[in-house]
């Protein structure tokens, strides 16, 4: 779904008062690669939890099952890492707008 903007509204006052502003433009590539990284470790950690969990289970060596275990743990703490490294970064633009909408409106508040 699209919102259709007409000219003349607010975010075209919104934008020009940001390009008043000259602020640097923030690096979106990056945080869309960090963000898409997060998400595949998210998944490597699910992908290493099921394996090590199959792995611990089709066997009866002990020694083998706890080798099994430390891979599910792995996989586990890749889980939790890209889970985090994920939410920071996909969440990094949505912050950034709205800080910007924040500064821009007390500015036209001290100007009234």
């Amino acid at each position: 779904m699209s919102v259709d903007v007409q000219p003349g509204t607010r975010a075209d006052a919104f934008r020009e008062r940001i390009a008043e502003m000259k602020l640097p433009a923030p690096a979106p590539g990056r945080d869309r690669v960090l963000a898409r990284l997060g998400m595949l470790l998210a998944l490597l950690g699910i992908v290493l939890g099921v394996v090590g969990y199959f792995l611990s289970h089709n066997t009866d060596n002990p020694l083998n099952q706890n080798d099994a275990q430390i891979v599910a743990m792995l996989g586990i703490a890749c889980a939790v890492t890209g889970s985090g490294v994920f939410l920071r970064y996909s969440f990094a633009q949505f912050l950034r707008v709205w800080l910007l909408r924040l500064i821009v409106e007390q500015r036209e508040q001290q100007e009234k």
